[in-house]
């Protein structure tokens, strides 16, 4: 007789109804309900059978009594939260086969102290053992790619982990306030390291960074013993500053150093004077915010990123220079310095080759020659700018640069430009922007939804519009931009809908055979297409490749009838009686 404890539908086990302290999910059972034992507070004992491969979300959470459970060898999945504030689990070995472990699934367990994970698992999720107070002794798996946010925030009793060379980056927060984490062994190929990753890990004095680290996030190592006790001025970190601990007037950044972190001078009252070494290449997000003293940057010829908000707040900073090999600048880089307040043009063109910013009213904008850098959100706090002509020899269009521009009507895009940052465009209403050649980066959302992109290639002009049915959840004009620059079957069939690879086949359509194979299995939509963009040459361009029968050419005219399309219904009639009464075309 069933156990009417249970609730089991089509094998999922729905709800549990007793008060036994030791449960036994009867066999059959695959997967475990969302929440089916959630809040059982008088559960101490759990045993699943063998069988069982999904304990879905919540399922135990808050058993606050469950000490022990033992998972079958067929689990696969575990979701989010399943055994979060089981507060008395001191152990738990996750089965060989699990390759799936959602957000927060042992998070806020008090008592567990060791976790064994198989190297199955490839991935965690953001706070798995956040606030496991005891937790000690854990193995990570062999192929796991990432710590994530939170993973091990608040392992107050984490004494030494070693990270497997599988992982690339450990996401922020990842071990902060893990107070007793002394030894930590990265792996060889870690390039990220996020911001407040291990701040206040008080006993963490020693750590060895590999070379190839990339990034070190804000306030990395904010309250830790590596900052606590470090002796030198600067703590560097593979080619990272990370930090700047010195109290001096003038400073030299040491030679070797590549990059500076983000946030690694801010705050600090005393600077005036710094130089850097020519290995520098990069200056991270807000690296001298608030530095209120400091007057004089010598910057490196080697330097090609400069990131956001960097020298913030820095009140007497007045004048600066740039290097010439800078390509990416980051937005609001003078924001609250002596340099902006002193300022009183409405172009701010530094070293006559980078645009930060511009705030006049200027009906058409011609951005001058020279200009190779584009600021992000440069053009952010400007009004009234319906056309913007840039120059030849511009190469970086940076992130936002016109956002919420919704007046911007027209803009052409130069061969030159490599890299047109994420939103660089967005909100701008139904813009018309000509590209000419496109190459390089482009980044997220960087065209809004209904801009009329013309694409020159060539002697070739392509014309697409964008719409919201095309874009939604989705960035479909990367892939055009990666087809443009790189045309091929494989990059054709990536642009997936029809709204572009119409317009695509109908450019390109006597270069390559599975352009015209797409024609021929869709030529009403393009004659629709071309038809509907009241461009008559278009129109005729498309009806010269033959492809339309009698019946599909109906279909045309009952489309331009329909839409009320004269010229073009005058167009494709004249076509059938020139063409397809004649029988030239069957």
């Amino acid at each position: 007789m069933a156990d009417e404890k249970f609730t089991i539908l089509d094998g999922e086990l729905i709800s549990y109804s007793g008060n036994d302290k030791i449960v036994t999910v009867p066999n059959g059972v695959t997967s475990i309900k969302e929440g089916a034992f959630l809040g059982s507070v008088h559960i101490e004992e759990v045993i699943l059978p063998e069988g069982l491969t999904m304990i879905k979300h919540k399922a135990f959470w808050g058993c606050a009594r469950l000490k022990r459970i033992k998972l079958p060898n067929t689990l696969r999945t575990i979701e989010f939260g399943a055994f979060r504030e089981c507060e008395a689990l001191g152990e738990i070995t996750i089965p060989e086969g699990v390759t799936v472990m959602g957000d927060s699934v042992f998070r806020s367990c008090d008592s567990l102290y060791k976790v064994y994970l198989p190297d199955s698992l490839t991935e965690l999720r953001t706070s798995t053992f956040s606030d496991c107070f005891l937790l000690s002794d854990i193995r990570l798996p062999e192929k796991l790619e990432r710590i994530p946010v939170s993973c091990f925030q608040g392992c107050a009793c984490l004494k030494s982990i070693t990270i497997p060379d599988s992982v690339t980056s450990i996401g922020k927060y990842a071990f902060s306030g893990c107070t007793s984490l002394a030894d930590v062994k990265l792996p060889s190929g870690l390039k990220v390291i996020e911001k407040e990753c291990f701040e206040d890990c008080r006993k963490l004095m020693k750590l060895d960074v590999p070379d190839t680290i990339e990034e070190i996030g804000a306030n990395a190592f904010n309250k830790s013993g590596l900052m606590t006790y470090c002796f030198s001025d600067y703590l560097i970190m593979g080619h990272i500053l990370v930090r700047y601990m010195g109290k001096e007037a003038t400073t030299a950044v040491p030679d070797g150093v590549r990059v500076i972190s983000d946030h690694a001078f801010a705050y600090n009252e005393e600077l005036i004077t710094i130089t850097f070494p020519e290995t520098v290449t990069e200056i991270q997000d807000n690296a001298f915010e608030h530095c209120p003293s400091l007057k004089t940057v010598e910057l490196p010829y080697s330097l090609k990123t400069i990131g956001n908000n960097v020298f913030s707040e820095c009140e007497s900073l007045i004048h600066i220079e740039f290097p010439p090999s800078i390509e990416r600048i980051g937005k609001k880089v003078f924001n609250g310095t002596g340099y902006e307040k002193f300022s009183d043009k409405d172009m701010n063109i530094l070293s006559g080759k980078y645009l930060i910013s511009y705030s006049g009213t200027a009906e058409e904008l011609t951005v001058p020659a020279g200009v190779k850098v584009i600021a992000d959100e440069a053009f952010v706090e400007c009004g009234g700018v319906n056309a913007v002509i840039l120059p030849y020899g511009l190469k970086t269009i940076g992130n936002g640069a016109f956002h919420w521009r919704s007046e911007l009507k027209k803009v052409s895009i130069p061969s030159t430009v490599n890299y047109i940052g994420e939103n660089a465009f967005v909100s701008c209403n139904e813009p018309e922007i000509s590209i000419i050649s496109p190459n390089g980066h482009l980044g997220e959302n960087a065209f809004p939804d209904s801009a009329k992109l013309k694409i020159v290639d060539g002697s070739r002009v392509l014309n697409v519009k964008l719409t919201w049915a095309v874009k939604a959840g989705d960035c479909p004009e990367r892939r055009l931009w990666n087809f443009i620059c790189s045309k091929s079957s494989t990059t054709f069939a990536m642009l997936d809908k029809s709204e572009y690879k119409i317009p695509c086949a109908i450019c390109f359509y006597d270069t390559a055979d599975y352009y015209k194979d797409y024609l021929k299995k869709n030529i009403v939509e393009a004659v629709c297409f071309a038809a509907s963009y009241y461009d008559d040459s278009l129109l005729e361009h498309v009806l010269s490749y033959g492809l339309l029968d009698n019946l599909q050419l109906q279909e045309c005219i009952n489309y331009a009838i329909e839409h009320k399309l004269t010229m073009q219904q005058m167009a494709l009639m004249r076509y059938r009686y020139e063409f397809l009464v004649g029988g030239s075309i069957n």
